[in-house]
């Protein structure tokens, strides 16, 4: 069995997520019938028999879609404030990305 969670869930979404969190890692580490791991070992020891694709652009959390992300999409949960910063924010993520991909490329070939 696996178990994907947002991330979100163990910071502003739920207070004291992450103490939950930690705890449920503790008492499953403790159960001899379980064994914890990541999905890189997992896969390590049984390879995908199956692929699939993501689609781009989408976005479960906001009926503004991804935008959510990128702009000022209006969502706010009923407060006085705004996302204008989501746009500058955005594009300086998308750089570093765009500046950084062909280091990391020229650094995975020389491995």
């Amino acid at each position: 069995m696996h178990v994907a969670t947002d991330g979100e869930s163990y910071g502003h979404h739920h207070k004291y997520g992450e103490m939950a969190l930690a705890y449920a890692l503790l008492l499953l580490e403790k159960d001899r019938t379980v064994k914890l791991t990541n999905y890189g070992r997992f896969l390590e020891q049984f390879p995908p028999e199956y692929e699939c694709e993501i689609e781009e652009n989408t976005s479960w959390s906001c009926v503004h879609g991804v935008e959510r992300w990128r702009s000022d999409c209006g969502c706010n949960g009923g407060k006085p404030y705004n996302q204008l910063w989501r746009a500058p924010l955005r594009q300086a993520m998308d750089e570093l990305r765009d500046a950084v991909a062909p280091l990391t490329e020229q650094e995975a070939t020389s491995c």
